[in-house]
Order: C-alpha cells, then structure tokens, then sequence
C-alpha cells in the first residue's frame, strides 16, 4: 500500500495600525484629541509574505508496517538577501507487532513501537534583516538615528529532533501505557546579539550564531479500575520530564531579560538552560554582613559594635558569594561596594524538570459522574518580584509581620546589641532583596500540585427531558483552582504568576520567565451551570 500526497500555500499577512493619544484636558467637556494640550500619533505598517510546499509518501505493509518519507520548502519574506528558502525533511517508522504477528498475550493486547526524524524552522522578524532608522525630533529640527543594523545573512533557525516511543495496550486495552523519548538540536539559533556601538548601532541585532540542546521524555498512563452496570471508576496520569541548555552563544555575550532594569533576573548563557536566574546570593557564613565595606566577615565583637545602637537595616548590606565569572565562585565574598562577580551566581532554572497531571472520573447511580484533575511542576525555581517590594523596599514596603519585627528591633533602642545583630542576621539572609542585591532572597524552589479542576455533572432522564420539550439536559456544579500545595519554600502569591503575558516575541516575551509580579494570584472559581440541546 503506498500514499503519495502533495501541495503547496501561500499567504501574505498584512498589519496596519493607526492611531492617536495624548493627556492634558484643558477643560470639562472636551473629548476630541486636537483638544489636548500634549497629543501625538503612531502609524505602523508590517507585511509578511511565505511560500510553501510539500510532499509525503507512506508505505505501508500487511497493515502493521508504515513507513513514511516526506519534506516541507519554504520561503518567506522575512529571509535576508543571502538566503532564499529552507527544506525541512522528516521521515518515521511504525511497526504494530500485536497486529501483524501471531500475537497471543493476556498481559499485552495490543503493542506499537514507533521512530521518528525531522526538521523544523523557525524564521525571524519581518523586519529584523533590514537596516533601519528611526526619526529623531531635535530643538534644531528633525533627523534620523540609527535603529536596527540589519542582516543580509539571515535565515531560519532549524530544529532537528528525534523520536523513539512505544504505545501498549494491557487487558484488553483497558489500560494504556505510552511513552516518548527525544531529542532536539537547534542550529543557527537566532541571538540578539550586540555590536559595537561604534558603529552608531546601538540596538541588538538577530544573528544566526547559537545552537540549543534538549532531551526529554512524555509518559501517559489511563486505565479502567472499575466498569459495572452501575459504577465505572478510570484513572489517569501523565508526566514529561525536559533537560534543555544553551550548547552556544557563538561568541556572544549573556543576554539579559529587562535591559538593564536590575530586577529581571532571567539570562541567557552559554551552558545554563534557557532563561537561567542568576544574581546575588547570601555568603554561608556565621555573621554575612558587610558593616565595614571591606567584604570581610566581622567577628563577634566587632558586630556586637556595630549594633551597639539602633541601626537602620538601610545602612549595611549582606555579605554575598563573589564570583570571577557567571557561576564561577572566586572564594571571596562580594557586596554592594566591593568584590567581584555580586551578581553572577546560578540561582535556579524556570523550566521545571517535571510536568504533567492526574485524576480520575466516577460514574455512578445512573446520571451522575464526578470528575477530578490535578496538575503539578516539580523541579523549577521562580522570583517572588512582588514579594521583594513588600519585604524590603524602604518606602512602599517592609510591611510584612517579619519585615516590621525586625526593623523594629534593629531601631529599638530598648534591644540589646545581640538582639539587634541576630535581627540583622535574619534580614540579611531572608529579607533584604532588590538592587544593589538583585536576586538575593528572591529566587526559591518553587514546585506545586495543584487541584485545578473538580466537578460534578448530572443528567437528567431523558424521559424527564422530553416532556420540556428538549433533547438533552445537563446540570453542572464546578470548582477550578481550588488548592494549592507547596512542598518547598515559595512565598509569594502564585507560582503560576508572571510580569509578562501574551507579547510578540522578543527576549523578554520568550525567556522573562516564572517572575511574578505586578499581578494577582490565579483566582479561586466556582461554577454552576446548565447545558440543554434541542
């Protein structure tokens, strides 16, 4: 048995946007923009055209054998001048033993193993290959400045990936097992790498000079526990574990979330999984504080000194690990005003290494049938932004019970010297966050299981139904998001929380990662519905 199949698309995607704003009302009643006394305008214009086409050819044999050829050309717009269009091979095997040998097993019912390669790109911005200028208003009149440098090279980033799994069915296929593994390469890895702004260009430009590997595995189990005439209990449960890193940078330096806005603390680095945290992390020391801005632990006697008196927590600073390169301990300490290396220590990933969920559905007593889903991430870290502010910033924060006990105690001029360096301690080591300290106390194990969906759904007789007049009816009661467990020692709102949502690309819409902040927790939800067919 042999398919052939081919074809071909075509698409061109245009954007326009137009539009005005401004501020300044110069007096009730007026509601047009020419009325403001400060206004302004914005227009933008994006085309995006792609070519493709395609062609596949399976064979198969005695129906448990099927093997499958196929490529994917495309061009498109957004591709440099050097480069015209990218092929995407793939091919797979599939072999069903329990179908196409003399299969007889009361354990295994039915048994698949399959394989599979391909290829897979991912084009830049419509944009990103031109250089471009952006105009420049000025007292002298206005003028252009450089804006993005531009690539005539520039081509698709390809993803290869391998597949290997196994699909079995055990009793009678009342239950399933499947399980996956893979791997993935990337090559020519789009990086927003920056140039020497000796050029004039000070903007990062996409450059195809990174490559990425990741490997993986999916496991999926469901199953039949119970099936009577008046009862019927399935489980289920699934899980995929990732190990992903950046293999290469191609020369290029760490890039970092948020510019240079100190808080974000997600990185892009060579040897590191995407979107690594790294900051500033408290020395494992008796006294980690740095009272006399050498970077050297005090003795006793020299803190008792110090805390002689009240002392705002504003006025020294932890002593931290220092580093001579990312994650690269030099054995000194560092701080805000000495050392080296205060903000390149590895602080965790925000991929978690698990994911996956569990749950069961029961039917019973003829219409009723009571569902559960639970979802968990095991093996990931995130920032607690939010939670930074409300600790330790010195004018909107440090409003919590264990902020304002130990900011009391340190002021109080009742305490004694013990008391204040023992306060000071236990600020320096679980409060005291946000630059110069950026990443410290901030980044935590944060893995959860949460209840994400419990509901219960009645059907009403279908003789009852039809004397109103409809087909079907159905009654809903729900709860989503109803608890959460941590087993570790995440305090903020949500783990699930994000200072990012949907964007349009870009390092921070990519890599701005598991940092919560500016946000609410993902809500409670309970619901009662009815759903009627006619």
């Amino acid at each position: 048995e042999n398919t052939l199949l081919f074809g071909g698309q075509g698409f061109l995607r245009q954007n326009q946007y137009a539009g005005g704003s401004g501020r300044d009302f110069p007096g009730p009643g007026l509601e047009t923009l020419s009325a403001l006394a400060n206004e302004g305008s914005f227009e933008s214009w994006v085309r995006v055209t792609q070519i493709g086409g395609y062609i596949q050819d399976q064979i198969g044999w005695n129906d448990w054998v099927f093997a499958t050829v196929g490529g994917r050309w495309d061009a498109n717009s957004a591709f440099g001048s050097e480069f015209s269009t990218a092929f995407y091979p793939k091919a797979s095997l599939s072999v069903i033993p329990s179908q196409g040998l003399e299969w007889n097993s009361d354990l295994i019912s039915t048994f698949r193993l399959r394989g599979a390669l391909g290829q897979s790109g991912l084009q830049p911005g419509a944009f990103d290959k031109f250089t471009t200028f952006s105009p420049q208003p000025s007292e002298e009149g206005p003028g252009v400045q450089p804006s993005n440098l531009g690539n005539a090279g520039l081509k698709p980033e390809v993803s290869t990936e391998w597949e290997f799994g196994t699909e079995i069915g055990m009793f009678d296929d009342t239950w399933s097992l499947d399980a996956t593994y893979w791997t993935r390469s990337v090559a020519d890895a789009l990086v927003a790498r920056r140039y020497p702004v000796t050029g004039g260009f000070t903007q990062t430009q996409l450059s195809n000079i990174g490559s990425l590997d990741a490997w993986g595995m999916e496991l999926n189990l469901r199953g039949s526990l119970i099936q009577s005439e008046s009862v019927s209990l399935n489980v289920f449960a699934n899980g995929a574990f990732l190990n992903e890193k950046v293999s290469d940078m191609g020369g290029a330096p760490p890039l970092k979330t948020g510019n240079t806005y100190p808080r974000y603390r997600n990185y892009i680095l060579q040897g590191y999984a995407p979107a690594s945290f790294f900051g500033a992390k408290v020395a494992d020391v008796t006294i980690p504080l740095n009272i006399d801005g050498t970077c050297t632990e005090p003795s006793q006697a020299a803190a008792l000194e110090y805390f002689s008196g009240p002392v705002d927590p504003s006025s020294f600073k932890p002593l931290a690990i220092g580093n001579s390169d990312f994650d690269k301990a030099n054995g000194q300490f560092s701080s805000h005003n000495c050392g080296s290396g205060l903000l390149e220590t590895y602080l965790g990933k925000p991929a978690p290494d698990w994911a996956g969920s569990f749950g069961f559905n029961v039917a019973f007593a003829g219409n009723f049938e009571f569902a559960a889903l639970a979802e968990y991430k095991l093996g990931y870290h995130a920032q607690d932004l939010s939670g930074q502010f409300r600790r330790s910033n010195s004018f909107i924060g440090r409003n919590t019970p264990q902020s304002a006990r130990l900011w009391a105690t340190m002021l109080n001029p009742a305490t004694s010297a013990q008391d204040r360096l023992d306060a000071a301690i236990e600020w320096a080591t679980q409060v005291e966050s946000l630059a110069p300290m950026s990443g410290m106390n901030a980044i935590y194990e944060a893995s959860f299981i949460r209840l994400r969906e419990l509901s219960l759904t009645y059907r009403v007789p279908a003789d009852i139904v039809s004397g109103w007049g409809l087909s079907t009816a159905t009654i809903n009661l729900g709860a989503r998001n109803s608890y959460l467990y941590m087993p570790g020692n995440y305090p903020g709102m949500d783990p699930e929380g994000n200072v990012t949502g949907r964007c349009n690309g870009g390092l921070n819409c990519n890599f701005l990662d598991a940092t919560e902040g500016w946000g609410l927790p993902i809500p409670r939800r309970f619901t009662l519905s009815t759903r009627v067919t006619f």
